[in-house]
């Protein structure tokens, strides 16, 4: 733990990434959180990680193509976890690059970069804020061509794509008799050597509602803008206003319905406007559970989101169901949240603190050699708004030796912008459907080491027998710790990807040393 301050720089001001710098703008995102933590007010503690790799793979088919080559793979990385649960600068930064070098295609030599960061600093007490959220990741350009087991094998049908929001945001009391927050948003996207996940996104809301925090009836009143401009495709707006009654029938459950109007020109270029009408509910029965749920008439159908979530001292149980209009160029596709973020939830039971909580939750994965960022299913990239309808479920286990997480999710994607004609995987086929699943299981041998067995199944469907993918992927690992300082790990993976016109099958053996500094 350590205080920081940085001076601040210029580039905050302007960030606009190209295809040739999309990872050096993205990287200004930390100097942009010192500004705000030093415009938020004095410095506060920060958990500052960083850490290096080497590793050393040897696969049988470096190339993931039907004709094997095999290939002996040297990885070196470096990477920093920066995170803050308290004080006026919350959040988090992980950036990574790896430099891979190939033996005998040396053609493939890659340097990647990785970034995610959320972040929301509060620049007046309780009243001023803005969110910052930012990514740099390799995502699969169409469902439909080859999938990687991992990053760093080649492969045509990967982009980098990098994302970056800020979103400044206001909230308060209007006289005792109601508060309001309002919330600007400006999101851009942008993917390398290719134009189908390029787009602007801006958003504009307002909501204001009685405020009532006892049982008894109370209103709100929502409205919103939203713009989407996807160099591919065209720009497109959406427009909702609407107003509500909400009833606490008591501390656990809340009741409420809605009704308005929305317009936008997805269906007809002119645009169209059509009643909207809806119905809200909030059950939290205990600290640790909790169910929502609501559904409204939009023009596009029902619209409908229900989330449950469950802890047991030993246990972590979601569940997931929605359908509504994603504009999000890379499609996030089932998105379950990560395996972290499903074990930090479970750890509340354990440790409240959420700053020692992160720690907790970091050095359980770290020993147990769990992937703390997996996710189900890959996303595809997108030139038009999408209309999604997203199933999943989690579940995690943890025990004095064994940790068992599963994700399970289940995704169609089809066309919401009924004008645009744009080449990706929508204007092919009526709709993209995803079925994933992924089961980890780790196994602390002892409290240096432990082994853990990895295995993912990933399915995309189009509507033609062509249009149809699989990849099952397996690994074993086993890690100990080398030290407060260092761990080194060792395993095996073996991958099958069945498609009909470029499907094949990879092993390989791996090695890596990590320092922790």
């Amino acid at each position: 733990m350590m205080n920081k301050q940085t001076p601040v720089h210029g580039r905050c001001a302007a960030f606009l990434p190209t295809r040739d710098a999309l990872a050096p703008a993205l990287m200004a995102l930390a100097p942009c959180l010192a500004l705000a933590q030093d415009a938020a007010g004095p410095a506060r503690t920060w958990a500052i990680e960083p850490s290096a790799t080497l590793r050393q793979i040897f696969t049988d088919n470096s190339g993931l193509k039907t004709l094997k080559e095999s290939d002996a793979i040297t990885e070196a990385g470096a990477a920093i976890h920066l995170s803050s649960k308290s004080g006026r600068l919350r959040g988090f930064l992980d950036y990574s690059l790896t430099g891979s070098a190939y033996a005998r295609n040396t053609d493939a030599n890659d340097l990647r970069h990785f970034l995610s960061t959320n972040a929301t600093a509060e620049l007046i007490d309780g009243q001023a804020f803005v969110d910052l959220r930012g990514s740099y990741t390799r995502q699969s350009v169409s469902a439909f061509g080859s999938q990687s087991p991992v990053p760093g094998l080649t492969d045509t049908n990967q982009s980098d794509v990098a994302s970056l929001s800020i979103s400044p945001h206001i909230r308060g009391r209007l006289g005792g008799a109601a508060r309001y927050e309002a919330r600007l948003s400006h999101e851009v996207v942008r993917a390398k050597d290719t134009d189908a996940g390029d787009a602007d996104h801006s958003a504009a809301s307002l909501h204001v509602d009685s405020g009532a925090g006892g049982a008894g009836l109370g209103w709100f009143a929502d409205a919103s803008y939203n713009a989407s401009d996807f160099r591919a495709g065209r720009r497109t707006f959406d427009s909702l206003a609407r107003v509500g009654l909400s009833y606490v029938v008591n501390s656990d459950l809340k009741l409420g319905v809605s009704a308005g109007t929305e317009r936008t020109d997805l269906v007809t270029s002119a645009g169209e406007s059509n009643a909207t009408y809806g119905v809200q509910a909030e059950w939290t029965p205990t600290e640790r559970t909790s169910l929502s749920a609501n559904a409204e008439k939009r023009f596009f159908g029902t619209a409908h989101a229900l989330r449950f979530a469950h802890r047991t001292p030993s246990t972590v149980w979601t569940l997931s169901d929605s359908r509504d209009i994603s504009n999000k160029s890379g499609s996030d596709n089932a998105s379950l949240g990560s395996v972290y973020d499903l074990l930090f939830r479970q750890f509340a039971s354990a440790e409240p603190d959420a700053v020692k909580r992160d720690v907790l939750v970091r050095n359980h994965l770290q020993t147990s050699g769990i992937d703390p960022s997996a996710v189900v299913v890959g996303s595809f990239l997108a030139s038009a708004a999408t209309l999604q309808r997203t199933q999943s479920a989690a579940f995690a286990i943890i025990g004095v030796r064994n940790t068992i997480t599963v994700q399970l999710s289940n995704t169609r994607s089809e066309r919401a912008d009924k004008v645009v004609s744009v080449l990706d995987d929508l204007s092919t086929v009526q709709a993209v459907r995803q079925r994933g699943l992924t089961l980890d299981w780790a196994y602390r041998l002892t409290p240096q080491s432990s082994f853990n067995v990895a295995g993912s199944y990933q399915r995309s469907d189009g509507d033609l027998a062509a249009q149809q993918t699989t990849l099952k992927t397996i690994t074993a690992t086993w890690t100990s710790t080398l030290g407060p300082n260092a761990s080194v790990s060792a395993g095996a993976r073996h991958a099958d990807f069945d498609s009909s016109t470029a499907p094949y099958d990879e092993n390989a053996l791996f090695a890596a040393v990590r320092w922790f500094f």
